[in-house]
This record gives C-alpha cells, structure tokens and sequence, in this order.
C-alpha cells in the first residue's frame, strides 16, 4: 500500500503566451522538466539535468482518427504542482521498502474554438528521471478514442550511441541513435556524454506496446506503437519515462523508478505468493502447458 504525503499543492489559472515555459524540478533541484506551446500553437517539452540539456524541445501528442487537427491549436487551462514523498512495501523483489519521492505537474490544455477537446498531461520529476502521460476525459458524446499514432519525440543534441534490439530476446547492438531504422525495444540505453539515458515506458495497461524510431528531425527519436490503440474515455495513458544516471550501473540500481510509475498491487491477499522456480514452455501448446503442470505437481 502506498501512503501519500502532500507537502506542495497550488493550482493556478492564468493567460498563457507563446515563449513562455512551466517549469518543474526534481525535489533535489537537479532535473529541471520545462513544458511551453510554440508558435505553432503545438505543446512541446524538454529536459536538463544539472544545468545540461540532455533533451531538446520535442514535439508531444498523437494522431487521433476522430480529431484530425488533434494538438494543432492548443491553449493551457490551467496547471497544478504537487510534491510527493512516501515509503511503500513490495510484495516481492530485492528492497522491503521503496522510497517514491516525486514533484508533479499537470497541465489542462484545450483545443480553441467549437467542440474544442480538452486533456490533460502530467509530469512526474525524480531525483532519478522523468516520466509524462496523457490523460483524456470523458466526453458524453462517442465514449472511444482510436489512437492511430503517437508524437512523443525524444530530441537528443547529438547523434550518440545507443543499445538497441528490435526484439526482446535479439541481439543488441551498439549503434548511433540515427541508424535506427526499425522499431527498437525499450528500454533504450543512450550514452550521452556525461550521463546516460533509458527511454521507457511504464503502467502498460490497454493500450499498444511502445518501440523507438528514428525521428525526422537529426537526432531524434520517436515513439512508435506497435499497433492503433482504442481506448475508452475517461483514459489515462502508459507513462513514457527518462531515467539519467551518470553510468549504466547507476541506471540498474535505480529500476525502482519503474515500480513507482506502476500501479500498486490489486490483489488484497498476498500470502499465497512465494518464492520459487519457473519452467519454460517453448511449444506454446495446450499439451505442453498441462505437461508442465504434471511436472511441477510431480516435483512439489
């Protein structure tokens, strides 16, 4: 169970002009996540860590199959800032405690003009990264949305070497971010030169899975789903997520940023789940699913 501390909550309501920037910071004042709208009238973000930008404006959103000009002509509504600070317990894994200390900031935006769409977009900024989604409201008219492609670009200041695999089990190579041809896996290790990147994404729940593509802009990187995503409103997106760490090591000793952006375990009762060992079933048949039943019934 996760017990919430709220240390910082203002809403604020306010004109908003073209060049200006939301700002929001790490609780230890080192990763700064700034939001703005361009001229364009598009929304966009970026990211520095120690006073260095490791991600440059990038454009935010999706193509939306009801909503051709979907993000083409938006003004912010609104946004609020909370800061959280808590300690949870897993049920299982290699900490008894998890620590999830977070600043956040949620952005009400909407389209101008008649039937205008309204969503929000929420950041959440770690000491150890970063993570944004998208949240769409109910509308009480057509109560789905088809999600045919999504925006979100990871702009980098220069063309680094990045870990990448177009499976989950193929090789991975090391390759300059725009070599990428093909949809890669997340999560995506990027070597910048003073730090160290893992594009990801978490709270995968209803929604098409994510891979990374080589952008149009140099340098850059997209997401790319797998597939159209049809989702029923209200609807709150999977987190995409930036975790910055100064080694690869680093990064690993952080995978708790992952279990803090999912969501807390829904079983009640936890007794029954133990330690133990798995089998691997390879032919993915009925037949050998019950034969690796009879095995673990006839082995304890």
């Amino acid at each position: 169970m996760k017990n919430f501390f709220l240390i910082f909550l203002a809403t604020f309501f306010f004109t908003f002009s073209k060049g200006e920037n939301i700002r929001v910071q790490s609780p230890d004042g080192k990763i700064q996540v700034n939001f703005g709208i361009d001229e364009l009238h598009t929304i966009f973000y970026s990211v520095s860590v120690e006073n260095s930008t490791v991600i440059q404006n990038s454009h935010m959103g999706f193509q939306i199959q009801e909503i051709p000009d979907f993000g083409k002509n938006l003004e912010i509504v609104s946004f609020s800032e909370t800061e959280v600070n808590q300690v949870w317990k897993p049920v299982y894994g290699e900490r008894s405690e998890i620590k999830d200390h977070y600043k956040q900031l949620k952005i009400q935006l909407r389209e101008s003009g008649q039937n205008a769409q309204k969503f929000d977009i929420t950041f959440r900024v770690y000491n150890e990264g970063i993570a944004f989604n998208y949240t769409f409201p109910s509308t009480g008219d057509n109560e789905k949305l088809y999600i045919q492609k999504e925006l979100t670009e990871f702009k980098l200041n220069g063309n680094y070497d990045c870990w990448a695999s177009e499976r989950a089990q193929s090789e991975i190579q090391k390759i300059p971010v725009n070599s990428i041809s093909k949809p890669v896996e997340r999560p995506l290790i990027i070597e910048l030169k003073n730090f160290m990147l893992a594009l990801g994404e978490a709270r995968l729940v209803d929604f098409a899975r994510m891979k990374f593509i080589a952008g149009e802009n140099p340098n850059s990187l997209v997401a790319s789903l797998e597939s159209e995503a049809i989702v029923t409103l209200p609807y709150t997106t999977p987190w995409r997520t930036i975790m910055i760490g100064k080694s690869a090591g680093e990064l690993l000793e952080k995978n708790y940023f992952i279990e803090n952006l999912n969501d807390a375990c829904a079983i009640k009762d936890v007794s029954w789940i133990k330690p133990g060992k798995v089998i691997r079933e390879v032919t993915l048949t009925t037949r050998g699913g019950l034969a690796c039943v009879d095995f673990a019934a006839e082995n304890g």
